[in-house]
């Protein structure tokens, strides 16, 4: 074929195939060229795919990040075990995050938390994955022993697990998002409802295992292996009564008596040197004035007295003075003469001094007749007495905070404290006093001539009401139902009847849809509610007896409580709680060493934080 023809022919077939004749050129051949548009527009397609699979948690969801013989953690669970421990962090120590440095706006990774013998950095993201990690490890090896025992979810653990996802899916509808969006919102892109319910049967299975080992450990405690234990370590278990005082003065304070204010610089303290560290000297030689006159209150009845009438006056005057600092009603013309507030203030001390020492009930002391408003006989503006009512309920909450602390029944060794150790030594007997020094010139050391290093001093007086002894209170026992309502729980109540027993007791609850708990030698204050130990405490609670009213707990929900009857004494359930959590570790740390965990660091650490 000559080359005209070849032309033709060539000319032809593009036709038919819809293309133009390629023009011949000294670069990339058009195969070539072709090729990479392919290529790209693959690379383009896959790139679209994996990032919606990324978005979907898919890829996360394909690895695993952690896993034994029966049982895997994806990265999306791990991502879900993750945040849940940092949730949880960041609620327990709210008030400490700053001080602690950590920044809840900026991704853990970022953030350093320490750094290693190496100098090397480890993050927060480190840290809380590292403890992460070991909960999981903990919940894989109870669920590899609840597989060797055949032990398996039933229906209420499917129930309740039911309910925790339904949980999400109200408030996704609250706020206007599916399901999948709202738990994405919370844990992280790619995080769905199947994660979480997956995460929650592991952890289910686990607790379900662990509380069964927990019970097989504590049956098999018995009363002389108690008794030894107790006998071989008295200290972590006995307690002593006692009372102090601490009287303290600052440097700061003598700044103030001699500059006449509170708004100084560090110039003016400068020039005034040395009168303020004069005035400081003396304020410290009249503090260990003051308790040396109380350590010869050898009768407890006055040394608690003397502590309860100035924690009562120390109280009042501070809630007193910052409400009328921060008033606004409390004009200069509304105050009542200074001969008035001075005989006002010495009948309301006594007056709360009589509230505290018998444990009666505060009522209102405004009585207005005639035109006349009154507060304890004294006659004063209706501004100035709504103000003195807010001051003493103020007031008594910090005394009665203040009580517990300085007059204390049941304090458990402390080798840290040298007041407690005092306390404790065989030597020191009931009746005895000691004093005890902290800060600036204590224990008689000369001040420090370098202001900026003057802070404080304290004396603290101690009085040895009770030597060591066990707690033999008994506590008690109970059954214990709680709702999700307040109508709930009423209804349930309904259903009571005199004569009720645990079992019936637990019947109820169950047809009531509440939860159930069989709660033996519970302590007072146990619960944090203090409606519910008033209950439980009362003289008129005896075996048989329920709540008549719903008891609402800190997380909202409420409880309907059955008094069973009285338990084992306080040292006893301490003691054997002690055994049984050293049997538990160690039953944990066995388990450990049976089930190999195998741990994927990559996908932890692709863990979005």
């Amino acid at each position: 074929m000559g080359k005209s023809n070849r032309i033709r022919t060539q000319k032809a077939n593009a036709t038919l195939a819809g293309v133009k004749p390629a023009k011949k050129s000294n670069g990339m051949p058009s195969w070539a060229i072709n090729l990479i548009t392919i290529a790209v527009t693959v690379v383009i397609f896959l790139s679209v795919i994996l990032s919606v699979m990324s978005s979907n948690g898919v890829f996360m969801r394909m690895q695993t990040a952690m896993k034994t013989d029966n049982f895997r953690v994806n990265g999306n669970m791990m991502t879900y075990y993750f945040q849940t421990q940092y949730s949880s962090f960041v609620s327990e120590n709210s008030s400490y995050l700053s001080y602690l440095g950590l920044d809840t706006g900026v991704s853990l990774k970022d953030q350093v938390y320490s750094t290693d013998t190496n100098s090397a950095e480890i993050t927060w993201f480190d840290t809380l994955m590292d403890q992460t990690e070991a909960q999981v490890k903990e919940i894989l090896v109870f669920c590899e022993e609840a597989h060797k025992r055949g032990i398996e979810l039933d229906e209420t653990d499917i129930a309740n697990i039911d309910a925790e996802i339904e949980m999400y899916e109200m408030y996704a509808e609250i706020y206007g998002y599916t399901t999948n969006s709202y738990i994405a919102s919370i844990y992280g892109k790619g995080m769905k409802a199947s994660d979480i319910r997956n995460c929650l049967e592991l952890s289910s299975l686990a607790s379900k295992c662990s509380e069964l080992i927990g019970e097989e450990l504590e049956n098999a405690i018995t009363s002389d292996r108690i008794d030894a234990e107790y006998d071989k370590n008295k200290l972590d278990y006995n307690l002593v009564d006692l009372s102090y005082y601490t009287i303290s003065v600052s440097f700061d304070e003598a700044c103030e008596a001699v500059l006449g204010t509170d708004d100084y610089e560090d110039e003016d303290v400068e020039a005034k040197s040395a009168e303020i560290v004069a005035k400081y000297k003396e304020m410290i030689a009249d503090a260990k004035a003051e308790a040396e006159e109380l350590a010869k209150k050898t009768d407890i009845k006055d040394f608690n007295d003397y502590i309860i009438t100035n924690i009562i006056e120390k109280a009042y005057d501070e809630v007193y003075d910052s409400e009328l600092a921060d008033s606004e009603d409390v004009t200069e013309d509304k105050l009542p003469s200074a001969e008035n507030i001075a005989a006002l203030r010495t009948k309301i001390i006594a007056h709360i001094k009589d509230l505290v020492e018998n444990d009666k009930t505060y009522e209102t002391l405004t009585v207005t007749a005639d035109g006349k408003t009154t507060v304890l006989e004294v006659e004063v503006t209706t501004e100035y007495a709504e103000l003195i009512e807010h001051a003493i309920e103020h007031a008594l909450e910090d005394i009665k905070t203040d009580k517990e602390t300085y007059i204390s029944e049941g304090v458990a060794y402390d080798d840290t404290d040298d007041a407690i150790e005092w306390a404790f030594d065989d030597a020191t007997k009931a009746g005895d006093i000691k004093s005890f020094e902290d800060g600036d010139g204590a224990d008689g050391e000369e001040l420090s001539e370098d202001l900026e290093e003057l802070a404080s001093f304290e004396i603290s007086v101690y009085h040895l009401t009770k030597t060591q002894y066990r707690d033999e209170a008994l506590t008690k026992d109970l059954g214990i139902m709680v709702f999700g309502t307040e109508a709930d729980a009423k209804a349930a109540i309904e259903k009571l009847a005199a004569g009720v027993t645990l079992e019936t007791f637990e019947s109820v609850c169950t047809e009531a849809g509440g939860t159930f708990t069989d709660y033996e030698n519970y302590s007072e204050g146990t619960m944090g509610v203090d409606a519910f130990d008033e209950w439980l405490y009362s003289d008129t609670t005896t075996a048989g007896t329920y709540t008549a009213t719903p008891i609402k707990l800190d997380d909202s929900s409420y409880a309907v409580a059955l008094y069973v009857g009285e338990g084992e004494a306080e040292w006893y359930v301490t003691v054997k709680s002690a055994i049984l959590s050293e049997d538990f570790t160690a039953r944990t740390t066995e388990l450990t060493n049976t089930y190999a965990v195998t741990v994927k660091d990559k996908v932890l650490n692709k863990v979005d934080a």
